[in-house]
């Protein structure tokens, strides 16, 4: 009898932490609000979502099917440095924009696909040789279509998100 009085009360107290536990995990898992942010690029508002920290940055758009025509992602960057990126196990090109920490596109690239298992060692590097605090990831065609240009500004990157970054 004292055995079932203890079982059943941890029985709950387990699947209220379980329940809990997931709809967490839900939550972590969904773009929401939070995730993104809108940015006029070019006179188009693209919905990117957010890579501020170093596992999220490094992930990118890895794995990913396909974007949306509005979506991208944003990286931001805790200081102003100089940035490499790769298309490490990205299914479908991408258009790649360095933005200075006042909004100025440094450089732009138009990556291509690598074969998906392709080693670190071997993936081109796309360099934004000056420092940036951001960099903008966009369906390949983006740039061309926009007709965006170095030293071209994007206005709108919330600057609060400078702060944000880890």
């Amino acid at each position: 009898m004292v055995m079932e009085r203890l079982v059943f009360p941890r029985l709950v107290l387990g699947l209220g932490l379980l329940l809990a536990a997931l709809s967490a995990c839900s939550r972590g898992g969904q773009a929401g609000e939070a995730d993104t942010v809108s940015v006029p690029i070019g006179g188009q508002v693209y919905h990117l979502r957010l890579a501020m920290d170093p596992e999220s940055r490094f992930k990118g758009l890895s794995d990913e099917p396909s974007l949306p025509a509005d979506g991208g992602m944003l990286f931001v960057f805790p200081e102003p440095e100089a940035q490499i990126f790769v298309m490490r196990r990205c299914l479908f090109p991408i258009d790649l924009i360095f933005v200075s920490p006042t909004g100025r596109i440094t450089t732009l690239h138009r990556m291509t696909v690598e074969p998906y298992e392709t080693a670190e060692n071997q993936l081109r590097r796309y360099p934004s040789r000056w420092a940036v605090q951001y960099a903008i990831e966009l369906t390949g065609g983006q740039i061309d279509k926009l007709g965006l240009q170095e030293g071209q500004m994007i206005a709108g990157l919330p600057a609060e998100l400078k702060q944000r970054a880890r």
